[in-house]
């Protein structure tokens, strides 16, 4: 009977430390998803800067464009309205 007592709390000593090695994981574990999804949204802030950035520099190249575009086009189209005379 003694013998069995012993048993019996060796295997529950290592179920309780299977436990706590089993919170502890659970708990590194929820950090360090917590602290991937704040990288995440930090290099989603930082591209969305970056791209924002990027837009903003080009913005007179843009504008450039599409006047010469704007130009082209008429130019087209007065050029397609002496062909059909």
């Amino acid at each position: 009977m003694v013998k069995d007592l012993t048993k019996i709390r060796r295997y529950a000593d290592q179920v309780a430390i299977i436990l706590l090695i089993a919170d502890k994981v659970c708990r590194n574990w929820k950090f360090l998803v917590a602290l991937d999804f704040t990288c995440n949204a930090l290099l989603f802030k930082y591209v969305t800067c970056l791209c924002l950035q990027e837009a903003v520099d080009k913005y007179d190249t843009v504008v450039a464009n599409l006047e010469f575009a704007r130009e082209l086009q008429k130019q087209f189209q007065s050029m397609s309205d002496e062909v059909c005379k």
